[in-house]
């Protein structure tokens, strides 16, 4: 019987060496099993069909004694975001309402707002005026339970029709950029966030109508973000520029060009190169990748490199190629890689180059590439050994603010612990591209929220 158990134990002990979990000081078990009397509370109030009904529990869990601990827990980089996804229209709502050059037109039961004069079009403030229309602005903008059904293509078109609607034509106006930035920036500091990479697709700034060149952009955007990190030091950021599917083959390639010349000109701000595009909507065209494979090789032989951070495995229901060219590209990150689970070998190769996977599980779940978190591919990676961070890609589209949400959500259903937490964390830090500048920052702050979990009366 004792030979068993130490067999046994032995077991235990490989399998959660294998993980690189490390072993918990006597004052992180103390506040693991806190944090788990707090998940069983949680899980009193609200049942997994709950968690699986985002939009009827969403605002409700912000009050549970669960979701507030994990606000304050140091979660080190997020590192998938969206510049325009990143505020639920009660944010959105006072940053435009009172602004008399945002202008709205209706049409087809679409509503698009514009940050400059447009004709036909009425002044928001003027709309906003009879207060029925505010519940119709704040639906046009947001995703909710009738948009988040059906296939995952039918959900996109929703989805990206809220960008359409919004991002394109008003978040890239500069004084609303400006004003989005602060909060975004303040809302995801405020829930301990030690560094942000967020995307952002250049070369459509507009100042009042006027077409903003790219190089000013850059400055104004960085000289943003550095005012941000100026009176935040234990905060930073940096920017992944992104072109799209959608755009013809020339473009693509000529803002892969462009995007090299800038990320050479600030490389410790413009990280690198991404495209994005939903992968069941649009047919990939694996010239395209060649002609970036090409930009990347003529900065080698140059002695530069040109980072890629491709959004690749967001699809479930046909096959991916893109994630061939991902890895092809040598990828430093794969952006959701949901579909990466189907390939054994890109998974070998990701655990030994340590490309980090950017998971976004409440996203996928809403958008209907994974439906139940219990059976998310990051928590598979997790247990596997890959490097897997957690995001939340465009929590205002669905409603929500910051990323706590989602740590509440693999923390009830996936049934990990503390030391979990802390793993996915540090694979976050490992995965940006500071991560001294990141560690040093968020090393101090974890010793204080392990003693603050360990001090809780519960």
């Amino acid at each position: 019987m004792e030979e068993y158990f130490r067999l046994r134990n032995d077991l235990i002990r490989s399998d959660s060496t294998s993980l690189g979990l490390s072993q918990p000081s006597e004052l992180e078990a103390l506040a693991s099993s806190k944090l788990n009397l707090l998940r069983e509370e949680f899980s009193s109030r609200f049942s997994i069909d709950d968690m699986l009904d985002f939009w009827g529990i969403k605002d409700r869990v912000i009050s549970t004694r669960l979701f507030q601990t994990l606000k304050k827990m140091p979660k080190g980089a997020v590192l998938h975001l969206h510049y325009g996804g990143t505020l639920p229209a009660t944010e959105v709502l006072p940053l435009l309402k009172h602004d008399p050059q945002i202008y709205i037109k209706i049409e087809g039961g679409q509503i698009t707002t514009y940050g400059s004069y447009q004709e036909n079009a009425t002044q928001l403030s003027e709309f906003l005026s009879n207060p029925d229309n505010e519940q119709l602005f704040v639906t046009a903008i947001e995703m909710n339970r009738e948009k988040s059904f059906g296939l995952p293509s039918q959900r996109w078109t929703h989805f990206e029709g809220i960008f359409t609607a919004t991002l394109l034509y008003t978040y890239t106006e500069k004084r609303i950029y400006e004003k989005y930035l602060e909060i975004f920036f303040t809302k995801f500091y405020e829930e301990n966030i030690q560094r942000i990479e967020y995307r952002h697709m250049p070369f459509a700034m507009k100042d009042l109508g006027r077409t903003i060149f790219i190089d000013e952009e850059m400055d104004f955007i960085k000289g943003l973000c550095d005012k941000f990190s100026s009176a935040h030091p234990d905060f930073s950021s940096g920017t992944i520029l992104s072109t799209h599917k959608a755009f013809s083959k020339e473009r693509i390639i000529s803002e892969g060009e462009e995007i090299y010349r800038l990320h050479l000109k600030y490389p410790r701000f413009v990280l690198g190169f991404d495209i994005l595009g939903e992968e069941e909507t649009y047919k990939e065209d694996e010239e395209i990748y060649a002609a970036i494979h090409v930009i990347r090789q003529k900065a080698k032989e140059s002695g530069n490199d040109f980072p890629m951070y491709i959004h690749a495995g967001e699809v479930v229901s046909k096959p991916a190629p893109i994630i061939y060219d991902a890895f092809a590209l040598e990828t430093k990150r794969l952006a959701h890689g949901i579909s990466l689970i189907k390939h054994p070998h890109l998974m070998e190769i990701a655990k030994e180059k340590k490309i980090t996977i950017e998971a976004c599980p409440i996203s996928n779940m809403l958008l209907g590439y994974v439906r139940d978190p219990r059976i998310h591919p990051a928590l598979a990676y997790l247990f596997q050994g890959l490097p897997v961070t957690i995001s939340s890609d465009d929590p205002g589209l669905f409603g929500y603010c910051g990323v706590t949400h989602d740590w509440v959500w693999i923390y009830v259903l996936w049934g990990i612990d503390l030391m979990h937490l802390k793993k996915l964390v540090e694979y976050s830090i490992d995965g940006c591209t500071e991560p001294e500048e990141v560690r040093r920052a968020w090393e101090p702050k974890w010793q204080e929220f392990i003693q603050y979990l360990a001090n809780l009366e519960i």
